[in-house]
């Protein structure tokens, strides 16, 4: 646990200044800030009695009360859940509660993860009441993302692994792996590559400082030799380069950025491909789950199927995380056995009705996002990334589901999103306000059958909010 005392230092002296500073219980953005840094420490907990509590869930605590305090920004949220995701959300829980209590080896260890994962729910909630601060959110999460994600890279290259507890030593041999700090490093490239969908969602509220600090989020993603990580970022960037803003990709200074990469590894491209586990092998080995990790999670897999069909439990499963109870030491006889994929961790966990409920409000939650087409690099780049971990047992997915559900399209001029007449940025605090109002005349549109009451902005269209002239 040593590697860990560092991010355990920051989190608790934010956490605790938190608590005790009135100012910052008032402040949505400041608990939100605390929160967010809470949220990449996942793997930080405290011995609370016979618990252990992660501190992201104090955090948690701390941006509901900020929530209640502040007031302003909170309320109704534009989106609901509607009928099928509530309905999916009650049928999981209730197939997770079952098998938990009557067949797992240790039912109050699965009601306790269980409550956990009921945490992750109410972020969702929580998160999404808070839309009218969404865009100062994300420019809030992508200025401590960046942060943390440049010193983990300074740290990589001026410190030895084995000292540095941002990063992690390859398994494999080769390059190590950036961990920021996270609980391993799967966690963290799929806490950059949904970030980074998150970014691009709301890339029309954030200013060129904030889309300068996707860059170390980038090259972090791609050390956290994370394959999964990379196949989101792919999805992401190719989502991007489709739409009209995806100029950004063919500048100068992308080029560039292109061209370092691509010299650094041609130079080690021979001697890191014969190293099992460096960056370069796990390209070449992309899809090959017959050799390295691949075959030790398919081997899990495996485990976990047969552990099922030994116990009939296919319909409602063997209990939530119950796969470490059966299995305190994994295949390898390492460490603690774990479940590396989210499906088949909800089978095995709340059986065939359990997963295919997860799916269901999965689906739900994407189709009634404000905006589905820029919120579906969102949703895949989570799903992608929970192949190879669940990241689900944490926030952080929830986090980036919720603030893509709502509208990232400003109610400026048609000339661009939080743009003056003049062609100028708007500054955040008016582009939030902006936002807003779209949102809530196109709340009155549907209510009303018809256009936005007064001639209100529309956020569906950036038209201006005068009478319908565009």
């Amino acid at each position: 646990m040593r590697e860990y005392v560092l991010p355990g230092v920051v989190t608790a002296v934010a956490v605790a200044a938190a608590l005790w500073l009135p100012r910052l219980a008032l402040s949505v953005r400041a608990a939100f800030a605390v929160f967010f840094l809470a949220m990449l420490a996942n793997g930080v907990a405290l011995e609370v009695g016979p618990a252990t509590v992660r501190v992201e869930l104090l955090a948690l605590a701390l941006l509901a009360l900020a929530a209640v305090l502040d007031g302003r920004g909170t309320g109704p949220p534009p989106v609901r859940a509607g009928a099928v995701a509530t309905a999916g959300l009650a049928a999981w829980w209730a197939a997770s509660f079952l098998s938990s209590v009557l067949v797992a080896p240790e039912p109050v260890r699965s009601l306790f993860m269980l409550l956990n994962l009921t945490a992750g729910v109410a972020a969702y909630f929580l998160v999404l009441r808070l839309a009218p601060h969404h865009a100062a959110l994300v420019r809030t999460g992508t200025w401590i993302l960046g942060a943390v994600c440049a010193v983990s890279l300074v740290l990589l290259v001026a410190l030895p692994p084995e000292t540095t507890p941002l990063v992690a030593s390859s398994q494999g041999g080769g390059l190590p792996r950036v961990r920021g700090l996270a609980l391993e490093p799967n966690l963290m490239g799929g806490i950059c590559a949904g970030w980074l969908a998150v970014m691009v969602h709301r890339r029309r509220q954030l200013s060129p400082r904030h889309l300068l600090l996707a860059v170390p989020v980038v090259v972090a993603l791609v050390l956290t030799n994370t394959r999964a990580a990379w196949v989101a970022l792919a999805v992401v960037l190719a989502f991007w380069a489709l739409t009209r803003h995806g100029r950004v990709l063919r500048s100068p200074p992308a080029l560039m950025v292109y061209a370092l990469g691509a010299g650094l590894l041609l130079a080690r491209w021979g001697e890191l491909r014969a190293e099992p586990g460096s960056l370069v092998w796990k390209i070449e080995n992309l899809l090959n789950f017959e050799i390295g990790t691949g075959s030790y999670r398919v081997d899990t897999w495996r485990l976990a199927l047969a552990d099922l069909d030994a116990a009939d439990a296919w319909l409602f499963g063997l209990g939530v995380n119950s796969y470490a109870q059966r299995h305190p030491v994994d295949i390898t006889g390492v460490t603690e056995g774990y479940v590396g994929n989210l499906w088949i961790a909800w089978l095995y966990d709340a059986g065939v009705v359990g997963v295919l409920a997860f799916a269901v409000l999965l689906l739900a939650l994407w189709a009634r996002s404000a905006d589905r087409l820029g919120a579906l690099p969102v949703f895949l780049a989570v799903v992608l990334t929970s192949t190879s971990t669940n990241g689900f047992w944490m926030t952080f997915p929830w986090v980036f589901l919720a603030l893509a559900a709502t509208s990232a399209r400003p109610a400026g001029p048609a000339g661009g999103a939080g743009r003056d007449r003049a062609g100028g940025l708007l500054a955040p605090e008016a582009a939030d306000r902006m936002t807003v109002a779209a949102g809530a005349g196109a709340l009155d549109a549907r209510r009303d059958g018809g256009a936005p009451r007064d001639g209100g902005a529309r956020g569906d269209d950036g038209a201006r909010g005068d009478g319908g002239r565009r």
